[in-house]
């Protein structure tokens, strides 16, 4: 494995760490803002992000032409590995194109469910907040002359 390979491996890990670290907290951010309201979707999303970072990394890369032999033997392996490698290039080409095209769709989907899942947020509080409007307006009592009292606030925004 060469250098390169490993710092790739070690940025990969350090990616889902910190992605991991980022779920934990918006985890314990959201329990502790609405305890009542889990947000598996923001695990999977985050899990999504990290997979999509080694695609990133490994998109268009075929295995490694590699032998376990010795001498003679394995540079007659690696060269007819390399032949074959030449010979079915116009098929693992497309294999390579899927890869990629598959990536794109990948981070497309994030994206949309990313928007989708701040959307929900959003509605979630407007709901929070329209349901407390309305559990202070269920013991409104009205005046004893029929009108509102001016210093009660309505606001529904």
């Amino acid at each position: 494995m060469s250098d390169v390979d490993v710092e790739k491996t070690l940025t990969e890990i350090r990616e889902r760490v910190r992605a991991q670290i980022r779920q934990n907290a918006a985890m314990t951010q959201t329990r502790a803002e609405a305890p009542e309201i889990s947000r598996p979707n923001e695990v999977a999303l985050e899990s999504l992000r990290a997979n999509l970072s080694v695609i990133d990394r490994s998109w268009n890369k075929l295995p490694p032409l590699t032998s376990y032999r010795r001498g003679l033997i394995a540079r007659v392996e690696l060269w007819f590995k390399r032949l074959l490698k030449k010979a079915t290039h116009w098929f693992t080409w497309e294999q390579v194109n899927f890869n990629s095209a598959t990536a794109k769709s990948l981070k497309d989907v994030v994206t949309v469910l990313s928007e989708h899942e701040r959307e929900l947020m959003e509605l979630r509080r407007q709901l929070q907040r329209l349901d407390s409007i309305a559990r202070e307006g269920s013991n409104w009592q009205p005046s004893s002359d029929g009108h509102e009292d001016p210093n009660t606030r309505h606001d529904v925004t």
